[in-house]
């Protein structure tokens, strides 16, 4: 008789076949496998010198263009992956910022039977800002596409994070602020 709890079988104890344990470990390799392919990935970007700025979060508002109809009804993952980031004050009272990043958005929704959406696109800011000023709003107007082709549009914003580094130049961070439906 079984017990109401069950423990997960081994391949001992005569109810894990040796099918059933080459196929374990047939999935574990792979999951090390893709590991080491984003490990990968991740250190080419990082060798090539290029920042990279991710965030992870469930949708705080409904996204209907996304089938998305109330909140946290799936996961967006937004990454940006810096091309450019500069900031510097001019010693007069101003700081000249300057950023270009590829920004790139997925959504995955909780109910499987809808579509995962993505899209990408390049974004650059330039801006001559009072040296009071600790941040700056970046609109983002994106279109996506589903995995069944459906497409929608989003806007959205990204807020560069301006701190001094030393006398003139500034340290800068990007933070994803929401999307809605265009």
């Amino acid at each position: 008789m079984a017990s109401a709890t069950s423990r997960i079988p081994r391949y001992g104890d005569g109810r894990l076949t040796n099918g059933t344990h080459n196929e374990c470990m047939r999935k574990r390799l792979l999951s090390i496998l893709a590991g080491l392919g984003a490990a990968a990935v991740a250190a080419s970007v990082a060798a090539a010198g290029n920042s990279v700025f991710s965030t992870q979060q469930g949708n705080l508002d409904p996204l209907p263009c996304l089938g998305a109809a109330k909140r946290f009804a799936g996961t967006i993952t937004v990454t940006t992956v810096v091309n450019q980031l500069r900031g510097r004050d001019d010693g007069r009272g101003n700081r000249k910022v300057d950023a270009q990043f590829k920004l790139s958005f997925q959504f995955d929704p909780n109910d499987t039977s809808l579509p995962s959406y993505t899209g990408s696109q390049i974004v650059s800011e330039h801006d001559l800002i009072s040296d009071t000023q600790d941040s700056i709003g970046v609109p983002v107007a994106l279109s996506v596409v589903g995995n069944d082709g459906s497409s929608a549009s989003l806007n959205g914003a990204e807020t560069l994070l301006l701190s001094k580094r030393n006398a003139h130049n500034l340290n800068i961070s990007i933070s994803d602020n929401g999307w809605s439906c265009a």
